[in-house]
């Protein structure tokens, strides 16, 4: 039961990782695009800042349970020693494609984004933004390995009362 629970834990906060990355790439879009000359409306760009950010953080959020869904099904027979940081950035790049990538495809399907060069680059980006995230996590849990191969695991350490 423990393990489930661990592993849930690992899952969400992945997703979260990933939704707040994704939202703040999203962002950093808008700020791609004001270069370009794009016009926000009169209104200002605050609503639009909010929307790009809640649909970053939602293919974020999305993005990331699947990358740690992913990890956790494929990779749990592995020692880690056998892991490569490669190995996690291809997952995350793939994790990170396919939210991105197949909203673009969906709108591109309802009519509301055209399907081009701009949904194909931005979709390209998000994939290297999953792969960091994923190569990231991999260099994350094997510094906290090595911490632990050296020091002792902090949960196995004795319990100690302060003295008084």
């Amino acid at each position: 039961m423990q393990t489930l629970f661990r592993r849930l834990r690992g899952v969400a906060v992945s997703a979260l990782t990933w939704a707040i990355l994704f939202a703040a790439v999203g962002i950093a879009r808008l700020t791609v695009y004001a270069a370009l000359g794009t016009r926000f409306p009169p209104g200002g760009a605050w609503p639009i800042v909010q929307h790009v950010a809640l649909q970053g953080a939602l293919a974020g959020l999305a993005s990331g349970a699947l990358f740690a869904t992913i990890i956790t099904l494929t990779e749990r027979r592995r020692s880690f020693d056998a892991l490569s940081s490669g190995r996690f950035a291809l997952w995350g790049l793939g994790a990170g494609v396919l939210f991105v990538g197949g909203a673009n495809l969906v709108f591109a399907m309802l009519g509301r984004l055209p399907l081009d060069l701009s949904a194909a680059i931005w979709t390209a980006f998000y994939g290297a933004v999953g792969a960091g995230i994923g190569a990231g996590t991999f260099w994350l849990a094997r510094r906290h390995s090595l911490r632990i191969e050296r020091s002792g695991s902090p949960l196995a350490a004795p319990v100690t009362s302060p003295t008084l």
